[in-house]
């Protein structure tokens, strides 16, 4: 007890020392300048200690595996009440709004305002859906779940119009082939970050408007040949990738019983109770639902199969949000600068090309790592497990870290930005419309400044890791059979932690402290 008190204290002294008489001269992500009250290094230094220090804690801790109930008994929704209000009322009204806001971006990007600032489209597409729904859904629970518009459209179809037996409702015309696991929404991934960091129309509500209806069209084709639930777990970006960040979530949706879950296509090989199962929750009345609180981080090691295509997801997420970091810092500019010298002779507009093989090759540079980090923690224990197995066990590890780069780097954008949703709501298309009378709304950019944004991207970077080191530990402990394998592969896994925690703590001071 006295070294966790040891532990503790110095741990605590670290990021005190991180958070110390932060000095603001100015406002993050605006272009100017302010000056850190110690030297960058000191930063990094402090991070990188922190994330050492918690592999200390857990390895001394945690060493052998408890409860494996992964949930508390703490129960909401038990009362008739509360499900009547949840899942009689406000359920079916968030199903009907993020329909109608569906609907509203597609029409509006034809008929409506070209300015994105105008236009519901960019707003609601790349802030309130791609930056705040992962908050939302990493910080408190899945609730994509219930906003997926183009599941809610489906089955309100479906309900309506077919003859077939409740349970036919949810099958497909042909069986989904385990083979293609989650590449179809990998491909979607990709296409997505191109569009996002590449595409110079990815601001214009034409062309949200005009992708946004092929991939509509190929969801519903979808749903409709695999079945809707199977086609959301593997071919449907958004719900896949909601669906992975939710697994650091303290709240998760559950049943009270595992009637429901009879030849369910997720959770029918869990020997645990049905946690956060989309498809059996969807089928189950409301007196069967419930949200329970999880135990902290629990839902990052699971034994279930991982497919490769999972696997490479959420390395291709990670690498996403951190390449998008890297594209806004001086150093990314000076080699786009050299590179346009070099090719500007020869292409007439080559910053397309430049940021297409910048992003492809973040994408293979985090696979790159990720496998060989594997490949020297199988040889670190004597290759009792292979490079694969272990990519495996640890890769949902890598989620929290995934989730802090995103709260570091969208945090600014989303409270600034995403406040256009005020006005946007009452003028959707930027047609002169006052439906609930907030078209005139202003942004507030006092709502954060730097000292706020610098504080909230140092936190979440060095949580994530600190996360991602205990879920690592602790997914290791389930499947490794000696505890000396479990110490032996983590000290591998610390060290790339540990890295990471400073580049990308020195991304995220890169336009603080370059920019005049």
């Amino acid at each position: 007890m006295f070294l966790f008190h040891r532990i503790s204290l110095l741990s605590t002294l670290v990021i005190g020392l991180l958070f110390l008489d932060l000095q603001v001269l100015g406002a993050h992500g605006f272009g100017e300048r302010y000056d850190l009250p110690v030297p960058l290094n000191w930063y990094l230094f402090g991070a990188g200690s922190v994330v050492a220090l918690s592999f200390l804690l857990v390895s001394v801790f945690f060493r052998i595996v408890g409860n494996p109930d992964r949930v508390y008994n703490l129960s909401i929704g038990n009362s008739f009440q509360f499900q009547v209000l949840v899942f009689r009322l406000f359920v079916p009204l968030v199903k009907f709004v993020s329909s109608a806001l569906l609907l509203f971006m597609l029409f509006g990007g034809f008929v409506g305002s070209v300015e994105p600032n105008q236009n519901i489209g960019p707003t609601l597409v790349w802030i309130i859906v791609w930056v705040g729904l992962i908050y939302f859904n990493a910080l408190l629970f899945n609730v994509w779940a219930f906003l997926n518009p183009w599941k809610n459209i489906y089955i309100l179809f479906l309900n309506l119009f077919s003859r077939s037996k409740p349970e036919a409702v949810y099958a497909g015309k042909i069986n989904y082939p385990d083979r293609l696991g989650k590449w179809p929404a990998l491909i979607f991934l990709v296409i997505f970050s191109w569009f996002e960091i590449v595409s110079p129309n990815s601001g214009s509500p034409f062309y949200i408007s005009l992708v946004t209806i092929m991939y509509s069209v190929i969801t519903f084709f979808g749903m409709y040949l695999f079945g809707p639930f199977t086609w959301l777990a593997n071919g449907e970006l958004f719900s896949v990738t909601f669906q992975l960040v939710s697994k650091c979530s303290p709240v998760v949706f559950s049943l009270s019983s595992r009637k429901f879950c009879r030849n369910c296509i997720e959770c029918s090989d869990e020997k645990e109770s049905c946690y956060g199962c989309e498809y059996c929750f969807d089928r189950a009345p409301i007196s069967e639902k419930r949200f329970k609180l999880r135990r902290f981080a629990s839902g990052l090691y699971t034994a279930k199969f991982i497919s490769n295509s999972e696997i490479y997801f959420v390395l291709i997420l990670l690498s996403l949000v951190t390449f998008d970091g890297v594209s806004e810092t001086p150093f990314w500019a000076n080699v786009v600068s050299i590179a346009i010298s070099l090719l500007g002779g020869v292409l007439d507009d080559p910053v397309q090309l430049i940021f297409t093989f910048g992003l492809f090759g973040s994408f293979l540079m985090f696979i790159t790592v990720y496998f060989l980090s594997c490949w020297v923690m199988s040889r670190a224990i004597i290759k009792r497990y292979t490079t694969s197995e272990i990519s495996r066990i640890l890769v949902y590890s890598l989620i929290p870290i995934a989730v802090g780069y995103h709260i570091a780097h969208y945090f600014s954008f989303l409270l600034i930005q995403g406040q256009a949703i005020i006005y946007l709501v009452s003028d959707p298309m930027g047609l002169g419309w006052n439906l609930f009378q907030t078209s005139g709304y202003q942004l507030y950019l006092g709502i954060v400044n730097a000292k706020i944004a610098w504080i909230v991207g140092i936190f979440a970077i060095v949580v994530g890791h600190v996360t991602a080191v205990y879920a690592s530990h602790y997914s290791a402990l389930l499947k490794f059979s000696q505890y000396t394998d479990v110490i032996r592969s983590q000290r591998v896994m610390l060290v790339v932690m540990v890295m990471y925690t400073i580049v990308g703590l020195w991304i995220l001071a890169q336009p603080i402290v370059e920019i005049s």
